[in-house]
């Protein structure tokens, strides 16, 4: 329950800080995709492979955060100071998925315009 009181208004601090920049943005229209060519399948592979991209960077930060929160948390406890080192080599597992990601849309670009 205490760590309730501690993580709540950390998540209200957090959107309260982003909330403006949601309320500038502007919804774009979502236009139909017809796929004519290679060069609009390599576009569309491209920004799914962007998304997952951006979202495996994004969940290696949380963990290599959630990390450092539990090392320095830890206290000497064995059992929490190996959560630790899971949720790192979480984040490194996600860092190489991400990185992993961008190179296979890369050979798909590179093999798909060379025909």
């Amino acid at each position: 329950m205490k760590k309730l009181l501690y993580i709540i208004p950390l998540f209200v601090l957090a959107f309260i800080t982003i909330s403006p920049a949601l309320g500038q943005q502007t919804i774009p229209s979502v236009q139909p995709v017809t796929i004519t060519d290679t060069n609009s399948v390599i576009s569309i592979v491209t920004k799914i492979i962007s998304v997952f991209y951006t979202l495996f960077f994004v969940m290696a930060v949380a963990f290599i955060l959630l990390a450092a929160w539990g090392y320095l948390t830890a206290g000497g406890d064995p059992s929490k100071v190996k959560k630790a080192s899971t949720r790192l080599i979480f984040a490194i597992v996600a860092i190489a998925v991400a990185l992993l990601s961008y190179g296979v849309s890369s050979f798909i670009q590179s093999t798909l315009s060379s025909r």
